[in-house]
């Protein structure tokens, strides 16, 4: 039974210090530390009331204090300090499901609408700022700050005043004469239908092609590489501003130049050098190791006598006179008399002893010593050797010199775009085996006249879209003076200069970096995945 009541008495003295500790933390006001101690109580005595009332209260007090370190935070005008406040507050709240904070609910409630009105503040300055887009991304922000149920209401308040500053700030955008100027309506009609609203634009625009019409040819080139070509424009073009799918006319692309792949082959004598490994026997001299005897001197012990000192005992006489009485009566009188004792005394005597001593004596011994022999070794060596074998070379020149022309509109310079690329690729065709020399069968392998096709092809792929989207920038952005028309259309291929982005700041203000980042370029085309071969049949 010891066992038991020992446990029961250290629960016991634990749960008391427990209780004793969160009762002087709730007492100094130390409400968490108290809190979190009574939740432990608790946590081993459910069903104890009084447990879960002083866990309840320091609870409380906690949301209470943490509100009011918000207010005082707002109050000082420190508004970032006071919403991480009290988003602490609400997080530890959801913590504590099972504690009724009604008491707490007003002060909590206040600071929840003093956070809502001081970034709805925010967001309506950004509006009235003429900047409804950098609204939305401060909405973004404190959204992603405040993430907590209780503002879940403020969201969609939010979103209307920034719609409200899209709308007034779209209504402006839109030009009164859509034919007259497409790009502004383009980009009005995009910014508007981000927030919600439907604005007129043009179908297509008038310097868009939705396709490539080629004529010319390049000389030496298939007529299935030609069809594989045709098909890589159309889907290189998607990737410009130039393309739109709705437009009406074709972009006139004019083939001109040359490809061509020549082989030829010829006998040849090929040679791989080797090494032949050759044993062979001679005669070595060496040190030969042999037993050597030799007169070694040591210490070789007998036995020695000497004369050894040593104390012995010997016995003497010794004579004294005594007094004694003698007679009687009368006669009585003192005699003396002589008597004797043996004593002893020591005697330093010598004898004859025996000791070991050492003297220097001579034996034979042996020890490792060399002398010069020869004896028969076998050595091996590496001999440089040619093997000869015959093989046919196959050698092949590549020569590509693509010029593509380009008619952009009447207005415009036409554009030229080049491929030129040249290579040599040269192997061997042999069946010939040879291990020591690493020859074995081999086959040139050269790429064919498609092979070489597909390079040109990836090259223009690299290319074709980069310059002919930079002859938009030639085109439209380059101009010494910009009105809106001409800006939208600049940035709806190109960066707008300084210039054109200050005629677009007319229409949208300070947002305009975020509306010629967001709506100014135009999207690329999809572009068909299928395989060349595939599109072209």
């Amino acid at each position: 039974m010891r066992g038991p009541v020992l446990a029961v008495a250290v629960l016991l003295g634990g749960c008391l210090g427990l209780h004793s500790r969160a009762g002087r933390a709730f007492d100094r006001g130390d409400y968490a530390t108290a809190a979190a101690e009574y939740a432990e109580l608790t946590a081993r005595s459910p069903a104890d009331r009084e447990l879960r009332s002083r866990r309840d209260e320091a609870r409380l007090r906690v949301l209470i204090a943490d509100a009011g370190r918000a207010r005082e935070l707002r109050r000082a005008g420190g508004d970032e300090p006071a919403a991480r406040a009290l988003i602490a507050l609400l997080v530890r709240r959801r913590g504590w499901p099972d504690t009724d904070f009604t008491a707490a609910a007003s002060a909590i409630d206040a600071e929840i609408t003093a956070v809502g009105a001081h970034v709805r503040r925010e967001v309506q300055h950004l509006v009235a700022d003429a900047q409804p887009l950098a609204a939305e991304d401060a909405i973004a922000a404190r959204r992603a700050q405040l993430a907590v149920a209780e503002f879940d209401p403020l969201w969609p308040v939010l979103a209307g005043d920034a719609r409200g500053g899209g709308d007034a700030r779209c209504r402006a955008a839109v030009p009164d004469d859509v034919e007259a100027s497409p790009y502004r309506a383009r980009l009005a009609a995009a910014y508007c239908a981000h927030f919600g609203i439907a604005a007129h634009a043009l179908a297509h625009l008038p310097d868009a092609f939705r396709g490539v019409s080629v004529s010319g040819a390049i000389e030496g080139m298939a007529e299935d590489h030609r069809a594989r070509l045709v098909v890589a424009l159309e889907q290189l073009l998607r990737q410009t501003p130039w393309f739109d799918a709705a437009g009406s006319a074709r972009l006139a692309l004019a083939l001109a130049g040359s490809q061509r792949a020549t082989y030829d082959a010829r006998q040849v004598m090929r040679s791989a050098a080797w090494r032949e490994t050759e044993h062979y026997t001679e005669q070595e001299l060496y040190q030969e190791s042999y037993q050597e005897s030799y007169q070694e001197s040591y210490q070789e012990p007998y036995q020695e006598s000497y004369q050894e000192s040593y104390m012995a005992q010997v016995p003497y006489t010794v004579y004294r006179t005594e007094s004694y009485s003698c007679g009687f009566g009368s006669s009585y009188s003192t005699c003396t008399r002589s008597v004797s004792s043996t004593s002893y005394r020591s005697e330093m005597r010598y004898r004859t002893a025996f000791r070991t001593a050492f003297r220097t004596a001579w034996r034979t011994a042996h020890r490792m010593a060399y002398r010069p022999a020869w004896r028969t070794v076998t050595r091996s060596r590496s001999i440089p050797r040619v093997f000869t074998y015959a093989a046919t070379e196959r050698v092949a020149d590549y020569v590509g010199a693509w010029q593509l022309g380009l008619a952009l509109g009447d207005q415009l310079a036409p554009l030229a775009i080049h491929v030129s690329r040249a290579q040599r690729a040269a192997g061997d065709d042999h069946d010939v085996t040879f291990a020591p020399a690493s020859v074995a069968p081999s086959r040139a392998r050269l790429p064919s006249v498609d092979d070489w096709f597909a390079q040109l092809l990836g090259e223009l792929s690299s290319t074709f879209p980069a310059q002919l989207t930079a002859a938009w920038g030639t085109a439209f952005c380059h101009a010494a003076r910009f009105d809106v028309e001409s800006a939208a259309r600049c940035a709806y291929g190109a960066a707008p200069p300084p210039a054109a982005r200050s005629e677009l700041a007319r229409l949208f203000d300070k947002d305009v970096d975020r509306v010629i980042s967001r709506f100014g370029s135009r999207t690329p085309a999809p572009v068909d995945s299928r395989p060349a071969e595939a599109m072209a049949r």
